[in-house]
């Protein structure tokens, strides 16, 4: 009895540990392409390795509840600054990271959500036009 318990826990771990690599690499592609930016406009980076990132999400005892929808939850940076590492990263609810997301933009003048204008640019569109605005005035200064 006792060697089919050990064989169950160990398949039962390894089943969980693919699962975890697989969001792990999900969330770290999403991150790593080299197109998200903060809101500062610098490059976000993902330099969690697989065991800091699992340990994040066991320390925080949500595992189970990630994910995008109302209800989930989701690791966040403060402030939506600087990269994906430890000390800069916890978790929060998605529904809050949103809405911090959109008053931090909206307080840096970002533009975020769709136009309520007629205007035929997408947000994506109208984020690069302000950035490269936000990288002409840095130019100036």
């Amino acid at each position: 009895m006792k060697y089919l318990k050990d064989l169950s826990d160990s398949f039962l771990d390894q089943v969980v540990k693919r699962d975890a690599m697989m969001k792990y690499n999900a969330q770290k592609g999403t991150v790593s392409n080299g197109k998200r930016v903060d809101l500062n406009g610098n490059e976000i980076k993902f330099k969690l390795t697989f065991e800091e990132w699992f340990q994040v999400w066991i320390d925080s005892g949500k595992w189970e509840q990630r994910g995008t929808k109302r209800g989930q939850y989701c690791m966040s940076r403060y402030n939506d600054l600087g990269d994906y590492e430890i000390g800069n990263v916890f978790i929060q609810l998605h529904s809050e990271n949103i809405l911090e997301f959109r008053k931090i933009a909206k307080q840096s003048g970002r533009p975020v959500g769709r136009p309520k204008s007629d205007n035929p640019k997408t947000p994506a569109e109208r984020t690069r036009e302000w950035r490269a605005k936000q990288k002409l005035k840095q130019g100036l200064q």
